[in-house]
């Protein structure tokens, strides 16, 4: 892996390389298991068919537009424009609101149904998956909020912090392209 000696010599971004890349050897073996297990949902429960595929699809294209709403956060920061950072944070924070309202619905929908996370391989496998990576939404708006609630501190055209948080939330998005890919494509596909 080729790191820009940007990153280097930014311990911030280095130890968030670091976490990331022990989270993305955890969410690589949960795909792999929901892989693995995909072929017995059938004979063990409820199947992916009980998914809402439309609706994981609008919260795709969503949480992907927050991978740009806080590219254009950064991008104004770089010139200058203070208010526009804080607009296009607070846009990316929404966004990300938004995704977990509608993870929720989703899960409630399944609930309903009598589909959770003990109700059989498929319960189990993506309420682990598409769970542990709604708390990492959740981290990642937690994380923006309070920089949120910060930004006024924000001296310059340079902020550690945003940037940082930054490569968090691409590697969420980048993750979801992942998980959406194979939980929902696949089912829509078969």
């Amino acid at each position: 892996m080729i790191v820009p000696k940007s990153v280097v010599t930014d311990a911030n971004k280095l130890g968030m390389l670091l976490f990331l890349s022990g989270e993305a050897v955890f969410f690589t073996l949960l795909i792999m298991a929901y892989i693995y297990y995909r072929g017995s949902f059938a004979r063990t429960g409820p199947t992916p068919e009980e998914l809402n595929v439309p609706l994981a699809t609008v919260l795709a294209v969503l949480l992907l537009s927050s991978s740009v709403t806080i590219w254009i956060s950064e991008r104004q920061l770089q010139r200058g424009n203070h208010r526009g950072m804080r607009l296009w944070l607070l846009v990316t924070v929404l966004l990300g609101a938004v995704f977990l309202v509608g993870q929720g619905f989703e899960y409630a929908q399944l609930f309903a149904e009598g589909i959770n996370i003990s109700s059989g391989l498929f319960g189990t496998t993506f309420f682990t998956l598409t769970g542990f990576h709604g708390l990492h939404v959740f981290g990642g708006l937690v994380i923006f909020s309070i920089i949120l609630a910060l930004a006024r501190d924000i001296r310059g055209t340079h902020s550690s912090a945003l940037e940082t948080a930054s490569l968090y939330w691409h590697f969420v998005d980048l993750v979801w392209v992942a998980v959406f890919s194979v939980v929902y494509v696949w089912t829509a596909l078969s």
